[in-house]
């Protein structure tokens, strides 16, 4: 919660005092955590994935994971991996647009 509180209050020390960017920058700040939990819950999918033991113990691996689904720990661990970089290069564009609007508020 106070992740978009701090953009906004470094916003405004840059002089932005248009409402829309100042909401504009709350919300992006407010997708990057979001995108933080997505990356931790792809990391536990995929440490999961990546314990060995017996068979009965990889099904019920598969099941917490993914039930019904039918899919091996291979396909789950790609899908973690893509799902990973997704949202990774997202939240990587989010920072450079906020520090950018940020830098050209400043500059201005």
């Amino acid at each position: 919660m106070t992740a978009p509180v701090q953009v906004v209050i470094v916003a405004l020390s840059v002089w932005a005092r248009d409402r829309s960017t100042l909401y504009a920058l709350g919300a992006a700040q407010a997708a990057m955590m979001l995108c933080g939990v997505v990356l931790e819950e792809c990391i536990q999918t995929i440490y999961t994935t990546n314990k060995t033991g017996d068979a009965e113990a990889d099904a019920s691996v598969n099941d917490a994971l993914l039930p019904g689904q039918g899919l091996n720990r291979t396909q789950v661990r790609r899908r973690a991996y893509r799902t990973a970089a997704a949202t990774l290069i997202i939240a990587w564009v989010s920072y450079g647009l906020i520090w950018y609007v940020l830098g050209a508020q400043f500059m201005r």
